[in-house]
Formats: structure tokens, sequence, C-alpha cells
């Protein structure tokens, strides 16, 4: 009866470790994937506000911007998303299955790493039981059952009890080796160098965003200003603009009258009469070859 109730105990003790390492690997993974998904829709909502409103602010492009600016906003908004994405994918990884065995070599879903800290796991198990492998003090269970199966009652029961026990013990230490693997990973998912590259990716971006999202706001608003100023020149009438205005404001355009034509007519034959005396006194010729310049401005100053 004590042996029978030793046996029980220790049964029994293994089944709650076995759960309880088992239900904290279940805990892990929820709060993995709660995290993945909290993460992946509050990113996708504040990049998505961030964008709305930084863009909204810069686009339509204004004329001529810096390129660097136009360039680096549009990038270091999908860099940005692309590390909140990084985050995503990586928690959500963690959710993935791992198919337990006493044989780490059938164990198929181990990453770079997992293998060594399992097989110590399982080594550390097996010699407390006097095993060179927790894979043969799994077999010693089978071989237990086996010889149940050829002997009496009482004997039969008192083996099945012992293969009990050793089958928890290993169901117990496979569930604690999953659950040091999934601490792993969920460590690594969030504190490892490539987690570390993507935080300082993720602040440059926004250092970017920024600067560019400012940078291309200040010119939109130096160039409304201009806009608007050459707008209040058009409308106070005055017939020439700035060079600067003629991509923002274009005068209607105007008639000249014809007292207005035969005057402009009038100052370009003079200004042609006086080049013509300056030409001909430089060269001696005379100015007869200027007297038609002559006639056509009397002719036109008479009539």
């Amino acid at each position: 009866m004590a042996d029978t109730k030793t046996e029980s105990s220790a049964e029994s003790i293994s089944e709650k470790l076995h759960d309880r390492f088992r239900d904290g690997s279940d805990r892990i993974r929820q709060r993995a994937d709660l995290t993945a998904k909290t993460l992946g829709g509050l990113g996708t909502t504040v990049l998505t506000a961030l964008g709305i409103a930084k863009l909204g602010d810069v686009f339509p492009v204004p004329q001529g911007p810096p390129i660097m600016a136009a360039l680096a906003l549009p990038l270091s908004f999908l860099v940005m998303a692309a590390v909140v994405g990084f985050f995503t994918y990586r928690l959500w990884r963690l959710n993935e299955p791992i198919v337990l065995a006493s044989d780490v070599e059938l164990m198929e879903d181990l990453r770079n790493g997992e293998s060594e800290r399992v097989q110590k796991i399982y080594l550390r198990a097996a010699t407390l039981n006097r095993a060179p492998s927790l894979a043969a003090y799994e077999a010693r269970a089978h071989q237990l059952e086996r010889i149940a199966q050829r002997s009496d009652d009482a004997a039969a029961k008192r083996y099945r009890a012992m293969a009990h026990e050793i089958e928890y013990d290993v169901l117990e230490t496979e569930a604690k080796a999953a659950l040091v693997v999934i601490r792993g990973r969920a460590s690594k998912s969030v504190g490892d160098i490539w987690a570390l590259l993507a935080y300082a990716i993720f602040v440059l971006g926004v250092v970017a965003f920024a600067l560019s999202a400012a940078e291309l706001n200040a010119v939109h608003s130096g160039e409304i200003a201009i806009a608007k100023n050459c707008a209040d020149v058009a409308k106070a009438g005055a017939t020439q603009l700035p060079t600067v205005c003629r991509d923002y404001v274009t005068l209607p355009a105007t008639h000249a009258s014809a007292k207005q034509e035969a005057d402009s007519a009038l100052k370009s034959l003079t200004d042609a009469f006086y080049l013509c005396r300056r030409a001909a006194e430089s060269s001696g010729t005379g100015e007869r070859d200027c007297q038609a310049i002559r006639s056509a401005i009397v002719a036109l100053a008479s009539g």
C-alpha cells in the first residue's frame, strides 16, 4: 500500500508539473498573440494618422522642392511601417507549434541554439533517473509495459504504475523544454541584435520623416505666401509682375490703343535713327543712309 501511494503521489506531482509548464507556454503564446494584434493594429492606426496628417500638409509637392526631403518623406514612412510589420511578424511566429519528442534530433521545429538548450534539459532529467538519455528513459517505460503484459495482476499493476511514472516524467521534461524554448523566442523577438537594430532604424525613420516633412512644409508655406502676395499685386492693377509671380498669377491680356501703338512705333524709329547716326559718325559716311528713317519719323509725327 505504501508503495502504491508513493507511486500515485509521484505520478500526481509529475502530472501537475507537466500541466504547469504547458499552461506557462500557452500563456506566453496568448500574450504574444495579443501583443502582435495590438502592435499591428495600433501601429497601423498611428502610421495612417501620421501619414494623412503630414503627407496632407506637404502634398501636392511644392514646385522645386529639396529633392532629398521629397525622397526621404515617403521612404521614411515605409521604413517605419516595415519595422512595425517586422515586430508583428516576430511575435506571431511564437504561435508556431513545437512537436515534442524525447529525442532532440526528431524535433525539427527547433531553431539555432535551441537544440543545445533542450538537450541539456533532457540530459539533466535522464541523469536524475539513471538513464543515458531521455529517449532511453522513455524506452524503459515501454519495456515495463511489455513486462506487465506477461505478468500476473499484482506485478502487472506495479509495472504499469512504474511505466506511467516514467511517462509523466518524460512529458514533464518535454513541457519544460518547450516552455524554455518559447520563453527564449519571446525574449529574442523584442531583445536580440535584430530587434535592437530595428529599434534604431525606427527612430531614424521617425527623425527623417519629421525633418523632411518640416522642410517640405516650410517650402510649401513659403510658396503659398508668395502666391498670395502676387495675387494682391495683380488685384491692385499692376501692369507688370515680378518674374517669381509668373508661376502663380497671370495678368489678363490687354489690347493697346491706336495712339499707344503709334507712340511705340515712333519711339522705335527714334531709337533706330539715333543708332544709325552714331554708326554713320563712326564710319564717316554721313547721314544720307539714315534719311529714310528720318522721313518715316517726320511722316509719323506729322500724321
